[in-house]
């Protein structure tokens, strides 16, 4: 007799969809170990209000992230990554981003976000090459995907640098089997880059060092602020870092540490930097207060998984003194808080911020609070 037909399996509903999606990133295995993982960002900003007056505080106050009330599209990038198993990677990044302060040109056209080479023969050494991020800061290794909030800290936007052309050698090692610690329970990281985020290359010849240690301890530490899972029993992760650049006005020296916690569904994270410039110019006659520069920034930030992966609320006060010799517009406070919706394994991010901007000289007080929303998607 003839088989019996099956009746077509039904389509899946829009949250059967939801919840099948894979988490990020997308990733396509090819044969012999080959893997591509594609990268599609986009990020739309809903400025509800702001208060800033771009005439009189833009020139002055650090952080204003100079946006008026509307809609507008802050980042979009398109990229590449390939890799041979975790031998050896090539990542390609480039996009558009809406991001100036008042003294600094808009920018017009796509720039380059990463182009790098990374190959790790072994999990305790690594090297990699090209245009990559410096190994400073536990915030800024973060992308804005995996933020608590959607701006980063005063500390990390004004004392810690992004990417630069250079080379990163470092690794990781840990006991096996062990109940303190995990398998990636000491990570280092020692940095030689040009000093500046020119891709061209820099002017002065001398170079950054920097280099970053971070200790784990009882479980693995997955590193994200946001979209991050239940840990138990808990985790607890100390870093810290030093650089040190010789450039053409200046020689700066900064230092850092750093501290995360999780439990349960609850991260606490925090950062504490100090930095100090001395000009490589002939400063006689000129005061001391104004020949050299000692800078100190701070944040502490809790972020509450309400439901893990898909709903969180944050909260984060920061303080920054671009001179702590000097009591002007550059001593500041700001206070963050906001709910975080996480959809599609996290793939799409609504968040919803308020920030308040606190001048702490009673001179350079001015109304400059944002009420933000932002959608981001990735593929």
């Amino acid at each position: 007799s003839a088989p019996t037909g099956f009746a077509p399996e039904p389509a899946p509903s829009p949250l059967e969809l939801m919840m099948q999606a894979p988490p990020p990133p997308l990733r396509i295995d090819l044969p012999h170990g080959l893997w591509l993982i594609p990268e599609a960002d986009l990020q739309l900003w809903a400025t509800i209000v702001d208060m800033d007056d771009a005439a009189r505080n833009d020139p002055i106050v650090i952080g204003d992230p100079d946006h008026r009330e509307g809609f507008s599209v802050r980042r979009a990038r398109l990229g590449l990554t390939a890799g041979l198993g975790s031998l050896a990677r090539i990542r390609l990044t480039a996009g558009w981003q809406d991001r100036y302060h008042a003294l600094s040109v808009r920018p017009t056209g796509p720039r380059l976000v990463e182009a790098s080479f990374r190959f790790t023969p072994f999990q305790f050494i690594g090297l990699t090459a090209g245009y990559t991020r410096v190994p400073f800061g536990r915030q800024q290794a973060n992308s804005s995907m995996d933020l608590a909030l959607f701006e980063r800290s005063m500390l990390s936007e004004q004392m810690t640098p992004s990417r630069e052309p250079g080379v990163v050698l470092g690794g990781s090692i840990g006991p096996k089997d062990s109940a303190v610690m995990p398998e990636e329970a000491f990570s280092y990281e020692f940095g030689l880059s040009n000093g500046t985020p020119d891709i061209t290359g820099d002017l002065d010849p001398e170079p950054r060092l920097s280099a970053r240690l971070q200790v784990n301890l009882f479980d693995t530490w997955a590193g994200r602020e946001s979209r991050f899972s239940e840990a138990s029993p808990g985790a607890l992760s100390i870093g810290g870092g030093v650089m040190h650049n010789r450039a053409l006005e200046a020689n700066t020296t900064t230092v850092g540490a750093d501290l995360g916690i999780q439990v349960w569904r609850i991260q606490l994270q925090g950062e504490f930097a100090w930095s100090k410039a001395v000009p490589t110019f002939d400063t006689e006659g000129i005061p001391e207060l104004l020949s050299s520069r000692t800078s100190m920034g701070w944040y502490a930030q809790f972020v509450f998984a309400v439901v893990p992966e898909w709903l969180e609320v944050a909260f984060r006060v920061d303080g920054y003194d671009d001179n702590l010799a000097l009591d002007d517009a550059g001593n500041r406070l700001d206070l963050t808080g906001g709910v975080n919706l996480l959809l599609l394994q996290g793939r799409l991010k609504l968040q919803l911020d308020y920030i308040h901007r606190e001048e702490l000289i009673d001179a350079a007080k001015t109304a400059n609070d944002s009420l933000v929303m932002v959608l981001q998607a990735r593929l």
